[in-house]
């Protein structure tokens, strides 16, 4: 079971989590607030920067952040 928090980044972007309490999982939204939080003009732009130095890797809608292995959450280098 999922339940669901939005937190407010810079007092203007909310970046949505999600918790699953019986498996431990937290995972967090990629979308436009999330790359502009980043550095990036939109999610489109955090894609394609991605894409050149890691072509093959799919960002998911959401990725788990209680894993620090992942190459996903690697690649997008977070704040």
């Amino acid at each position: 079971m999922w339940t669901y928090k939005t937190m407010r980044y810079d007092n203007r972007l909310d970046i949505q989590f999600r918790f699953n309490f019986v498996t431990g999982i937290i995972e967090m939204r990629v979308d436009d607030n999330v790359a502009e939080a980043n550095g990036y003009y939109n999610l489109e732009h955090l894609k394609s920067e991605i894409a050149k130095t890691s072509p093959k890797l799919e960002i998911p809608e959401w990725i788990r952040i209680d894993n620090c292995g992942s190459p996903a959450l690697a690649a997008l280098n977070l704040n």
